[in-house]
């Protein structure tokens, strides 16, 4: 049954009964309340004495037992996904903590938990004292989509997950993906067919496609909705940091652009890019040239301004020359046009060492810097390129783009800590 109540996931609960008072360790989901809400949307007239509510974004708020973190963070999961997770499950009460599990194949997992059982990064950092909140996007699980708007909804096939996400090194279609080692999956089970870790009839592929949902087509419709929100939700939060991956890293660019002051800090999980054009794969718009705006589907703020029907003028830069695998980027022609309600904003792009975006992250990043914006990277395999400071160098190899659901989560998301402390706490929080 679904979690109508839900609480977060436990990864090393050892013994529950053995004591009435719960330890407040890194995996113990220690927290005081949860609660949800929608912010956004708006009544529209579908028909005459037909009016509904729509273009709402639900919101999970998830407070720790103690709040340890001056700003609270904001989860923004990527395409095709949710914010959902369930199975096991702890229940708060007087004396002590209740487990309460299900299959764990019944449902997905995203920011929360894993699908092996694992803790998720929200269950890390809750228990790093942050308070949490965990959207569904527009028109995406929890938030409802309008059938009577003339938008298209599609969803993933499981090919397209196996290729990119979960058996990348079953396939080399770029030249990491041969890396890729984390996907918690086995690669035999005697109970079951033969099956390769990360594809169909790998259970854990199997719990985790089961999970994924459908989405809106139009990356226009879906940016203006999102944007607005995500403003909606930072002006009840308070100021935050936002924690967001792949399609979802596409949107604290055009949050921030029209929520000034509210953004501390963006941890940009492998957003989608790179400017301008779609690489890797195959193009799905004429010469693969795609978001006009550089990073974005839709407008944000440049200075100098640009003009009616004036773009973004672009040149093709070359990478470094030291790495045959990395994609060649496109840059605004110099002088570039800077990115003022970006600017001031610490900002991470990290990568992992098998994913797609290692060919191509690198491009995103120079952008960011091109347009004035103070912007690291993390990286897995650039070698001399430490600068962008790798995860190599903490021993973290052979994750794909699903890394917040694979066997060495936690050091990453410990690694994302570091990053987060070291940028934020010295700030004083407004109030």
């Amino acid at each position: 049954m679904y979690c109508t109540y839900l609480f977060l996931l436990v990864c090393s609960l050892v013994r529950l009964a053995a004591s009435s008072v719960p330890v407040y360790t890194p995996h113990s989901e220690a927290y005081a309340a949860r609660s949800y809400f929608y912010v956004g949307g708006q009544y529209i007239t579908v028909s005459p004495n037909n009016t509904i509510y729509t273009d709402q974004m639900y919101v999970e708020h998830i407070v720790p037992s103690r709040i340890l973190q001056p700003y609270p963070l904001v989860f923004i999961h990527g395409q095709g996904q949710t914010g959902t997770v369930c199975c096991p499950v702890l229940i708060p009460s007087s004396a002590s903590y209740r487990l309460m599990s299900t299959t764990k194949a019944q449902y997905g997992t995203n920011d929360t938990g894993r699908i092996d059982g694992g803790s998720g990064w929200a269950t890390y950092f809750l228990s790093r004292g942050y308070e949490v909140y965990i959207i569904d996007q527009t028109a995406r699980g929890r938030s409802p989509w309008n059938p009577n708007g003339n938008t298209t909804l599609t969803i993933y096939p499981a090919q397209r997950i196996e290729q990119r996400f979960t058996g990348t090194q079953n396939f080399n279609i770029w030249p990491q993906a041969s890396l890729h080692t984390q996907w918690p999956g086995s690669k035999h089970d005697t109970n079951l067919p033969a099956f390769q870790t990360g594809l169909q009839s790998d259970p854990i592929f199997d719990a985790y496609y089961a999970s994924t949902v459908q989405f809106q087509s139009d990356t226009v419709i879906q940016e203006k909705h999102m944007q607005i929100a995500g403003a909606a939700l930072l002006n009840r939060t308070g100021p935050a940091i936002l924690l967001s991956h792949s399609q979802g890293g596409l949107l604290p660019w055009v949050i921030a652009d029209v929520a000034p002051g509210k953004v501390v800090a963006i941890v940009s999980v492998e957003p989608t890019g790179p400017p301008f054009q779609d690489t890797v794969f195959p193009p799905t718009t004429p010469g693969g040239y795609t978001r006009p705006w550089g990073i974005t589907d839709i407008a944000i703020t440049y200075e100098p301004a640009l003009g009616t029907n004036e773009t973004l003028q672009w040149e093709r830069v070359a990478n470094n020359g030291t790495k045959d695998e990395l994609a060649t980027c496109l840059l605004q022609k110099e002088p570039a046009r800077r990115l003022p309600n970006l600017e001031g904003i610490p900002v991470l792009v990290e990568t992992a060492e098998a994913s797609f975006h290692a060919v191509y992250d690198g491009c995103t990043v120079a952008f960011l810097k091109q347009a004035g914006v103070a912007v690291e990277v993390r990286r897995t395999t650039w070698g001399q390129e430490a600068r962008w400071m790798p995860l190599a160098t903490k021993g973290i190899h052979g994750n794909g783009h699903m890394q917040f659901l694979e066997k060495n989560s936690d050091e990453i998301a410990n690694v994302l800590d570091e990053w987060i402390t070291s940028k934020v706490r010295g700030k004083d929080k407004e109030n």
